[in-house]
């Protein structure tokens, strides 16, 4: 026993401390539980940086980020119990030899990046983005862990009246100005270290290799980030621009925040290359004027008066939390009629349950014009695609061969065992996750392989995954 914890199995350990599986007997749930080092306790500065993670998790609350439940102390040892997340981390994926394709890490990076999006709001640096960071659930859902080298963003000022930072993150991930140790860290170092990560899930390495960690830091400080289609020559034009961009050795040619390289990773899935913007100084995301992901609805723009949007953020801040009110306002502005800004701003949430609910919430907005009729939610075209867990957009049509339409939920276990296995044939061990994901969401078997087909990125391969598939029913 910890306290009120009765500990179960040690999860892992870090620079910080021991993470267990651990049950709360009070709460009677499982939980993550992270104990400062028996040695670090006694150290007032890494008391202080382990207290400071607890209270920068605490105020996220997002479905991409890892929640934290409890901050206490036994015995003089400090403790954060977390959310306990059922899944693998990105890290564990990537065996020797083996990669993400690119529709996937795409759908994967992005998802990081709302969650990202969220923490700079909040006024956070992660600081240590990185495979084994990121995570995805059984539920195939995206989750940043492990902030615990989390800071709050500090400005140029405050910066000037404080001695040279610590070395934080990861070498093969860290971002210049970490290297150089400078104290006013901003979100543009997160975006350098998941333009890393990219790299490394799409070639299977990182960026830069070295015997020696000293030597990796000095290729992230003096050579031009390598091109991923000398190591995987079918990647696009458009990946090898998104992490030049990404890791652009100075920050302010970087994406000036999360919410811009969200806009630049759908426009490298819609086969575009990223948009080129002036160089720039860090913006809060509520600034950000960059450009908005194209729409496919051309209607008349929405007269929603300020109580109105007041109303759509609240509705939508349930679901994703304090990012409600940048996409409200950025959404709103895009001249999107009512329907399609409240189907818009559904897309932002990334659970089912969810976007059913905030769609019922937000329904009296179009009763004055129109009966409401809510979108369907299973997501057509290759937006929708993109915005939901990790399914992938493909510029290619695939024609589906005709199968029974029943709906997906009166799929045997069979059915479903047989189309993770040919999916795996072609993804990978991702494939039990996403057949999963899209099993409880898409309503019929036809769309279901629809959905799985669109997961894998050479068109003859997905040919040969509906044949594979066709006799099932």
């Amino acid at each position: 026993m910890f306290g009120r914890y009765e500990i179960q199995k040690e999860l892992g350990r870090g620079g910080m401390g021991m993470v267990y599986r651990a049950r709360d007997t009070m709460l009677d749930r499982v939980v993550a539980l992270k104990v400062l080092g028996e040695q670090l306790s006694s150290s007032e500065e890494f008391v202080a940086r382990f207290s400071r993670e607890a209270r920068a998790a605490a105020r996220l609350n997002h479905t991409n980020i890892v929640h934290v439940y409890d901050l206490g102390d036994v015995g003089g040892r400090l403790y954060i119990a977390m959310e306990f997340v059922e899944g693998r981390t990105l890290g564990a994926y990537l065996k020797p030899n083996e990669r993400f394709r690119e529709a996937q890490a795409l759908v994967l990076v992005k998802e990081a990046a709302r969650a990202l999006a969220v923490a700079h709001e909040a006024g956070l640096v992660h600081r240590d983005v990185k495979p084994e960071n990121i995570m995805v659930t059984t539920q195939g859902v995206v989750k940043l862990v492990d902030l615990g080298l989390a800071k709050e963003i500090m400005s140029a000022e405050e910066a000037q009246h404080t001695q040279t930072g610590h070395t934080l993150g990861t070498p093969a991930y860290a971002a210049p100005e970490q290297i150089w140790g400078r104290k006013d860290i901003d979100g543009r170092a997160d975006i350098y270290s998941l333009g890393a990560t990219l790299f490394h899930l799409v070639t299977g390495r990182p960026p830069f290799q070295a015997v020696t960690s000293a030597i990796v830091t000095m290729k992230h400080l003096s050579e031009p980030v390598p091109d991923p289609r000398t190591v995987v020559p079918e990647l696009s034009e458009g990946l090898h621009v998104l992490i030049s961009t990404m890791m652009a050795k100075e920050r302010d040619e970087r994406p000036p925040n999360a919410l811009a390289l969200i806009d630049d990773i759908s426009l490298v899935q819609r086969g575009q290359l990223p948009a080129p913007r002036d160089a720039g100084g860090w913006s809060p995301a509520e600034t950000y004027d960059g450009p908005a992901v194209p729409d496919p609805v051309h209607a008349p723009a929405p007269t929603l008066d300020s109580g109105q949007l007041r109303s759509l953020e609240e509705a939508l801040a349930s679901a994703i939390g304090p990012m409600a009110k940048v996409l409200v306002r950025k959404r709103a502005a895009a001249g999107l009629s009512i329907e399609a800004l409240c189907d818009d701003l559904a897309e932002q949430i990334p659970t089912e349950p969810e976007r059913r609910e905030f769609l019922k919430r937000v329904a009296f907005f179009t009763q004055a014009q129109t009966a409401f009729t809510p979108p369907p939610m299973t997501p057509t075209g290759e937006r929708s695609a993109l915005r939901t867990g990790l399914r992938t957009a493909v510029s290619q049509k695939t024609t589906v061969p005709q199968m029974d339409a029943r709906p997906a939920s009166q799929a045997t276990d069979a059915q479903l065992a047989a189309l993770e296995r040919a999916l795996a044939n072609y993804i990978g061990p991702l494939a039990r996750v996403i057949v999963k994901k899209n099993f409880r969401m898409t309503p019929g078997l036809e769309t279901l392989v629809s959905k799985l087909a669109a997961q894998i990125e050479s068109e003859t391969d997905r040919q040969k995954f509906l044949n594979d598939v066709k006799n099932l029913t």
